[in-house]
């Protein structure tokens, strides 16, 4: 590769960096209030007029993490995000009736009341402190067709570099992985990516022993969400997983 068609490419990929936010997990013990922290485990966020998220048979879900919207990775109108999800049935699609994201795009802690957690999870879940650092992300190679539009010939010229993964590798200045809100997902398997144009990464969480989390055999689970139509799609990958469609859900 020339020395034009490494700066095009240098230019190119500066111009898809995408700030997330990397999840580190801490284990504290576990204050008595947490509905107004980012964790995992503990007690969710509720207002007035919530439930706690059941299945369709009136199964209670999980209580998986929260995260109050505080940085770059997410767009400014959404507040909260919070995850639900049936362990013992470990949904992998979004036609799945056995998870559940859910969005706040306003809060009222006037309104904030207590669900106590349903008795048949209290042994179940694992408060867990979360820290975040912001990472650059950049698009999985499997995706880099969705979100380079660029013209033909820096898409050939990236394509020519990702001959060779170091060359990606060393002007991506980090990749990213693991757990993280926002920026662009980091594929456990081949692109899952929703159709819908206007879908956003709202967080990616892997396996990790200190949150208690398992997702399949050591895999990832992937959620996204469109802020124009309220819909979200969720998808876990792991070792024996297949390649699954994914369909949207409405909140």
């Amino acid at each position: 590769m020339n020395d034009k068609n490494m700066t095009d490419l240098d230019n190119l990929i500066k111009s898809l960096l995408k700030d997330a936010g990397k999840l580190w997990f801490k284990r504290p013990n576990m204050p008595k209030e947490t509905q107004l922290k980012s964790h995992f485990g503990g007690q969710p966020y509720f207002e007035k007029g919530d439930e706690w998220p059941v299945i369709r048979s009136g199964n209670p879900m999980q209580f998986i993490f929260q995260y109050f919207n505080t940085g770059s990775y997410l767009p400014e109108h959404i507040k909260l995000v919070q995850f639900y999800y049936d362990l013992v049935e470990t949904p992998r699609t979004t036609k799945d009736d056995r998870w559940r994201v859910k969005v706040y795009e306003h809060l009222d802690k006037d309104k904030m009341v207590i669900i106590e957690t349903p008795e048949e999870l209290l042994d179940k879940g694992k408060y867990c402190e979360i820290n975040i650092k912001t990472i650059k992300s950049l698009p999985d190679r499997d995706d880099l067709g969705e979100y380079c539009k660029r013209a033909d010939v820096l898409r050939d010229v990236l394509c020519d570099a990702l001959k060779d993964d170091l060359i990606y590798e060393r002007a991506a200045v980090k990749l990213h992985g693991g757990s993280q809100i926002g920026g662009y997902p980091c594929w456990f398997q081949s692109s899952e990516l929703p159709k819908d144009k206007d879908a956003i990464l709202l967080f990616q969480i892997d396996s990790d022993g200190k949150a208690g989390l398992m997702w399949g055999d050591n895999g990832v689970v992937y959620a996204f969400y469109n802020p124009k139509t309220k819909e979200t799609w969720f998808t876990l990958q792991c070792y024996s997983t297949l390649q699954y469609d994914s369909w949207p859900a409405r909140l």
